[in-house]
C-alpha cells in the first residue's frame, strides 16, 4: 500500500501487515501496539529533526523489523547536522520513557510504566554500534572523520559481530532456559542480518 502523506512517500510492506497479523495472534495485541508506536515515536524523533533542519524524509517504508526513512538529503548536510537527526530518534524514546515512567509511578499505572520500559529499551537497542542501528551509524560518522569509509565500514561491521556473538550466546540460552522467550534470539540475528543489508543507511 502506497500513498503521500504532507509530500512524503509512505509505503506499508504486504510483509509488515502479515508480520503484525502473526504478531497479534501469537503474542496478543497489547504489548505489540506499544512495541509499534515506541517505534514511531523513534521515528518521528528523526523526522522531526529532519524538518528542524529545514528538509523533510523523502520516503518512508514500514517493514517487518523496522522503518525505513529515505534522506535523500544526508550527504548534503553538515556533521553535525546528520549527527543529531541520527541520535534524536533514541532521544525521542528517552523523554517518552521518562514522561511515562513519572506518570506511571505517580499515579500507580502499570501499563505506563510498562511503555516506559518499552521506549527505553528501544533507545537503548537502536544505541547498539551496529550496523543499521542509529548506534552504528553516529561512530561510522565520527570515524569517518580519521578513516577512510571502507576501513570505517569495516570497523562497524567488526563491532557489529562483536555485539552478535555474546546476544546470540544468551538468546540461545535464554530460549532454552524459557522455552518460549526467543526475543533476543531474533534481535541477535537481526544484527548479524544487518551486516548483509544495510540499506544504504550511512553511504
Amino acid at each position: 500500500m502506497k500513498f503521500n502523506l504532507f509530500g512524503v512517500r509512505v509505503k506499508i510492506s504486504f510483509a509488515f501487515v502479515v508480520f503484525v497479523s502473526l504478531a497479534v495472534i501469537v503474542g496478543g495485541a497489547e504489548k505489540l501496539i506499544f512495541c509499534i508506536i515506541s517505534v514511531f515515536i523513534h521515528e518521528a524523533g528523526h523526522i522531526t529533526a529532519m524538518c528542524l533542519w529545514g528538509y523533510k524524509p523523502q520516503s518512508v517504508e514500514l517493514k517487518p523489523f523496522n522503518i525505513v526513512i529515505t534522506d535523500a538529503n544526508r550527504q548534503y548536510q553538515r556533521d553535525f547536522c546528520t549527527l543529531t537527526v541520527i541520535l534524536s530518534g533514541p532521544f525521542a524514546n528517552i523523554i517518552a520513557g521518562t514522561i511515562f515512567a513519572v506518570f506511571g509511578r505517580y499515579f500507580n499505572i502499570e501499563w505506563m510504566c510498562f511503555f516506559s520500559a518499552v521506549n527505553i529499551a528501544t533507545a537503548v537497542f537502536n544505541l547498539i554500534p551496529a550496523s543499521n542501528l542509529d548506534g552504528g551509524q553516529a561512530v561510522y560518522l565520527l570515524l569517518r572523520k580519521r578513516f577512510t569509509p571502507e576501513k570505517s565500514d569495516k570497523i562497524i561491521t567488526a563491532l557489529t559481530i562483536a555485539v552478535f556473538l555474546p546476544a546470540f550466546f544468551f538468546g540461545f540460552l535464554i530460549l532454552f532456559v524459557s522455552k518460549y522467550n526467543f526475543s533476543l534470539l531474533l534481535l541477535s540475528l537481526y544484527l548479524l542480518l544487518s551486516i548483509f543489508i544495510k540499506e544504504n543507511k550511512y553511504y
